[in-house]
């Protein structure tokens, strides 16, 4: 069966550092096949996080809780903060997060939806041009994620890795760059986006399909919900489709991930990690979901 979103907008087709970027008329999607799937449902209304739920060895004790004051649905949802004093990954480096456990991981390649709500409290900066990561899926090799949820001078967006080079897929407004944006992450590390930036361009075959109202909302004192159809592949063979707030933001197809692999699977991790800042910042994570069927 096949599910179609209709896009309204015109066909725009451009050249941005290799990169092929253009809106489609029509977006077919696979209905997923229904079966057994190690699927994962929290909407954390119990006292204590579920540890078989989650592996929780860079959560950092006393800097989480079940929150009774935010909650997307029901009564509760997972507080995680970063301050001053939290460190996690070094001097330099911030790092408080949960991450889906060994023992319940998805193949690399295999298509799983996901599904969560979240929200930012507290000193979040929009000047800094830092790192900062809420929500990451990796693959079994210490690389860089290959999709990620990340923020700049305060605005949300969202990149895809093709090897060493990180594609700007979505964005909030007041974004600084233009979709389909490239950095080659060989030669910048910790910046998402330079001043000079045709210095740091590579080239992908990453497509972007946006939808007709492609803004990601903003997270900032707000509740945000995400839904992801994600099947990672190289070789030009992933896909990953978007929602926010039950509005299409955008389909991606091409190489997404790393050719270097240490194992045969996947992990998703939420949290907040990112360079030093100073201040308290707290991120609710709500509503939590990992299924093979398609998320309503």
């Amino acid at each position: 069966m096949l599910i179609f979103y209709k896009i309204k907008s015109p066909i725009i087709q451009t050249m941005i550092g290799g990169l092929l970027f253009f809106q489609s008329s029509t977006i077919a999607m696979d209905a997923a096949s229904v079966g057994e799937f190690n699927t994962l449902l929290d909407d954390f209304e119990t006292v204590n996080l579920d540890q078989g739920q989650w592996w929780t060895k860079q959560l950092l004790p006393g800097n989480f809780w079940i929150d009774q004051i935010y909650s997307r649905n029901g009564q509760h949802s997972l507080a995680i903060q970063v301050n001053s004093e939290v460190r996690g990954c070094g001097e330099d480096c911030q790092r408080n997060e949960i991450r889906t456990p060994p023992d319940r991981r998805v193949k690399f390649g295999e298509e799983a939806w996901y599904r969560f709500s979240f929200r930012i409290e507290g000193d979040f900066p929009t000047h800094e041009n830092t790192r900062w990561v809420s929500g990451q899926w990796k693959q079994e090799n210490g690389r860089s994620p290959f999709l990620s949820q990340r923020f700049d001078r305060g605005v949300f967006h969202i990149a895809v890795h093709d090897g060493d080079c990180r594609v700007l897929i979505a964005q909030a407004r007041g974004g600084f760059e233009k979709l389909g944006t490239t950095i080659d992450t060989r030669k910048v590390k910790k910046h998402a986006f330079l001043a000079n930036k045709q210095a740091y361009q590579c080239d992908t075959d990453i497509v972007i399909e946006p939808g007709e109202n492609p803004l990601l909302p903003n997270p900032y004192k707000n509740w945000v919900d995400m839904t992801y159809r994600l099947r990672g592949g190289l070789n030009g063979n992933g896909l990953i489709d978007i929602w926010a707030n039950n509005r299409f933001i955008v389909r991606v197809r091409g190489s997404i991930g790393h050719h270097e692999m240490s194992g045969p699977n996947q992990y998703f991790k939420f949290g907040i990690y990112r360079d030093f800042m100073p201040g308290t910042a707290v991120v609710y994570f709500d509503d939590f979901q990992r299924t093979k069927n398609k998320i309503k």
